[in-house]
């Protein structure tokens, strides 16, 4: 059996709510990159950090299933503690434009045999941060410094 391991992470800039997305992920196998993505979306009232988490672990867990890996020990890393929470049964879905997201992440997991989250701190999330804020910069997107 195959040890797999996805990043993911998401941006919304300038502003939070309403900014444009930037979306980003890796997926390694015995820690060599077989697979990575950045996007960005336009600004949107409807755009959330919390959007643009969901997206990036949905790329994650649909290009899992379409490179047929999900049999093998695979583990999902992200800094969005909501995120990571939701998906484990942690924390309940509640509302936000998310929400379909997340039901919709939640209906994927039932085709994986062995998958489990864990919450890192940003500073360990680094690869996935890059690929998030990526395409923003492409885009002339302001990057709002966080603590």
């Amino acid at each position: 059996m195959k040890n797999i391991n996805c990043v993911f992470d998401g941006a919304c800039e300038p502003t939070n709510p309403g900014g444009a997305l930037g979306i980003g992920g890796a997926i390694f196998e015995d820690k060599v990159l077989i697979e990575k993505y950045s996007t960005f979306e336009l600004p949107n009232f409807k755009n959330t950090n919390n959007v643009a988490e969901y997206k990036a672990v949905l790329w994650g867990l649909t290009t899992l299933i379409r490179l047929k890996l999900t049999n093998e020990n695979i583990t999902i890393y992200g800094d969005s503690k909501l995120v990571i929470n939701q998906l484990t049964g942690t924390f309940k879905i509640n509302t936000g434009y998310y929400v379909s997201l997340a039901w919709e992440a939640k209906e994927l997991l039932k085709q994986f045999s062995n998958i489990k989250f864990e919450w890192i701190v940003r500073e360990k999330n680094v690869y996935a941060d890059n690929l998030s804020k990526e395409e923003l910069k492409k885009h002339n997107i302001q990057i709002t410094k966080r603590k």
